[in-house]
C-alpha cells in the first residue's frame, strides 16, 4: 500500500518541478498616442480600443485617459504591461 501511495506523490512532485515558475505580477508602463478628433462622452474608452488595437490585447491597456489637445485632435493615455 504504500508504493501505491508514493508513486502518484513522485510522479506529482516531478510535474511541479519541471513546469516554468511563473512570472509574478506583470509591470505597467504608461503610453500615449494623440488621435484626430476630439475626446467626445467615451473618450476613455475610444483611447483604450485604440491602444489595444495598436499594441495588441496582450498588453492588457488599463486606467486609460482621454485629453483635448484642441478641437481636432485628442491625447490618449493608457498603462500597458512594459517589455
Amino acid at each position: 500500500m504504500k508504493k501505491s501511495f508514493a508513486i502518484p506523490i513522485l510522479c506529482t512532485f516531478l510535474l511541479l518541478t519541471l513546469l516554468p515558475p511563473s512570472k509574478g505580477d506583470p509591470k505597467f508602463c504608461p503610453t500615449t498616442m494623440q488621435i484626430a478628433g476630439s475626446c467626445g462622452p467615451n473618450g476613455a474608452f475610444e483611447c483604450f480600443e485604440a491602444i489595444n488595437a495598436k499594441y495588441g490585447a496582450f498588453t492588457m491597456a488599463q486606467r486609460c485617459s482621454c485629453k483635448d489637445l484642441s478641437a481636432n485632435e485628442h491625447l490618449c493615455q493608457c498603462y500597458i504591461v512594459c517589455q
